[in-house]
């Protein structure tokens, strides 16, 4: 072993421990690459850009948070005029969450820097090895 190399133990093996890793080093260049804007708050807008109408319910689940911070988030994004509550086309008797002009700019912006941010990550591994890596991943959060 390396002077400065350091016995991980148990955790050498632990899949815990290797994507909090990753994750942290992912986290760090995507508040990078956002500027101001929490990776939640891209998650939510990217959601709801490309499901118009989605019911909070619906985004909570898919964010994997409670119903609560959902709806903290949702009236963030309400009052900074990026998302808008309106009558579902599909079901008029409830609202969906649809984007605003200002939150249609801010997602192709907010796109094209999350481009960037991918790409950086995209490049270490081959086509194939990222779908093989995004397969794994899915399958572990499926549980």
């Amino acid at each position: 072993m390396a002077a400065d190399a350091l016995d991980t133990d148990i955790l050498g093996t632990s899949l815990d421990f290797a994507m909090h890793g990753a994750m942290a080093v992912l986290r760090r260049d995507l508040l990078a690459q956002l500027g101001a804007v929490r990776p939640v708050v891209f998650n939510l807008l990217a959601l709801v850009g490309a499901n118009p109408g989605i019911l909070q319910t619906q985004l909570a689940d898919a964010l994997l948070l409670d119903r609560g911070s959902a709806a903290s988030l949702v009236k963030k994004l309400q009052q900074w005029r990026w998302v808008e509550h309106r009558v579902r086309e599909a079901d008029r008797r409830c609202k969906g969450l649809y984007l605003s002009v200002t939150g249609a700019r801010t997602l192709r912006h907010l796109k094209s820097q999350f481009q960037k941010h991918t790409a950086r990550f995209h490049s270490r591994f081959t086509p194939d090895e990222h779908r093989q890596l995004l397969e794994f991943l899915q399958r572990i959060a499926r549980q």
